[in-house]
């Protein structure tokens, strides 16, 4: 394991990162996890046993096991609906979670406990209890999700490789903002509506910055099987017909509880994706997402207008009018809401609703000025000759 090469998978919002690995689940060339974990954030900053001296492995084994057993017995993994894998999805898989210490304890050998040699140790444990073989393994593909995660997993693996998982932006923001706040109360604020958009516009801006080898995948583009061959090539393993099959420990995935619906675990269709963004965004929001990321949305071809001279100016003060999502943080009854019935969190993001609604614009302006400056977006993807568009 200490030899072969990592890949990150790091996610631009509701783009499909786990739906991606999910096709990578059952290739024998790829060294996966059970979906994303912030390892480093949950795990190796706060284990008892990685903040003392002379940690030993069967302790820090012991740990993890107990902080990650949804991931190996996915019957209680809720969110993400692995209680409900299979064809009819009446199943879940349950690992052995004492063959997965004896495993993991095995490979960290004589090694010092560490989070790099940890991790990797977690890889082939998890490959082994899927009746996999290591030797056949050319990459290992993690999966941090957020980019904090990803900073931290990258001092313990400086050379890795990157995936973003994209999407319409337009059709990504709208996503995020409605799903995560019918399913998390807590999600209903403006720091939420920030934080999504931030998401939506930096896509892989993350990897330019650090200087990283990296490549983008359409959400819409999946799992075309050419789209498919042409990432096994960037990841420099075989075209797998499993790379076909949305699966966890080989069993039919059909989506997570958050998207509200349910996803045949294999084919492709270009509504797929579809979500309906044209109508539940505002007139106002498709405004200005269309001119502030307006060279990206033609780069990835997806549907975008051209801008002009007017356009420049009308933007500059639409910015700063609020969008359709933030309509509710203003309405007399949302807020009597939180007051009479929310946390005393909820009651502390109601007062910070001007704060994050001022990043929001500032945000806005930011990719505004690069709109301006006529600044290219010419970000790494995954790009097959005559594909089809996007609807």
């Amino acid at each position: 394991m200490q030899s072969l090469p990592m890949v990150a998978l790091v996610t631009t919002g509701r783009t499909g990162s786990d739906f991606l690995q999910s096709l990578l689940d059952s290739h024998t060339q790829i060294a996966t996890f059970n979906g994303h974990f912030a390892v480093y954030s949950e795990f190796f900053a706060r284990a008892l046993t990685f903040n003392v001296a002379g940690v030993r492995a069967a302790d820090a084994a012991d740990e993890f096991i107990g902080q990650y057993l949804y991931k190996l017995v996915s019957r209680y993994d809720i969110q993400e609906a692995k209680d409900r894998l299979g064809e009819h999805s009446d199943e879940s898989f349950t690992l052995d979670t004492a063959e997965f210490k004896a495993h993991l304890v095995g490979l960290m050998g004589e090694h010092p406990v560490t989070s790099r040699d940890f991790l990797l140790a977690v890889y082939g444990a998890y490959k082994l209890c899927l009746g996999q073989q290591i030797a056949d393994a050319k990459v290992i593909f993690h999966h941090p999700h957020l980019d904090y995660e990803f900073r931290l997993f990258l001092k313990d693996f400086p050379r890795a490789r990157v995936v973003f998982s994209s999407r319409d932006p337009r059709a990504n923001f709208c996503s995020h903002v409605e799903h995560f706040r019918r399913y998390y109360r807590s999600h209903d604020n403006q720091q939420h509506v920030y934080n999504c958009l931030k998401m939506a516009l930096e896509d892989s801006a993350l990897a330019e910055e650090l200087g990283l080898d990296y490549i983008a995948t359409r959400l819409e583009d999946i799992p075309r099987e050419d789209v498919l061959r042409a990432f096994a090539d960037w990841l420099g393993v075989d075209f797998q017909e499993s790379m076909l099959r949305s699966t966890w420990a080989g069993l039919d995935w059909h989506g997570d509880r958050i998207s509200n619906k349910t996803f045949a675990a294999t084919g492709w269709s270009a509504t797929r994706t579809e979500n309906g963004w044209q109508q539940r965004l505002g007139r106002i929001d498709k405004y200005v997402l269309n001119y502030i990321m307006n060279d990206r949305l033609r780069w990835y071809r997806y549907p975008v207008r051209p801008v002009g001279p007017v356009d420049t100016v009308l933007v500059a003060m639409a910015i700063l009018l609020p969008l359709r999502c933030e309509l509710r943080f203003l309405s007399p009854s949302h807020i009597w809401s939180i007051l009479r019935t929310g946390t005393n969190q909820m009651r502390l993001q109601l007062l910070l609703t001007p704060v994050f609604y001022a990043r929001r614009v500032q945000l806005c302006y930011r990719h505004y000025m690069r709109t301006l400056r006529g600044v290219k977006f010419n970000g790494n993807w995954v790009q097959v000759t005559g594909r089809a568009e996007h609807p």
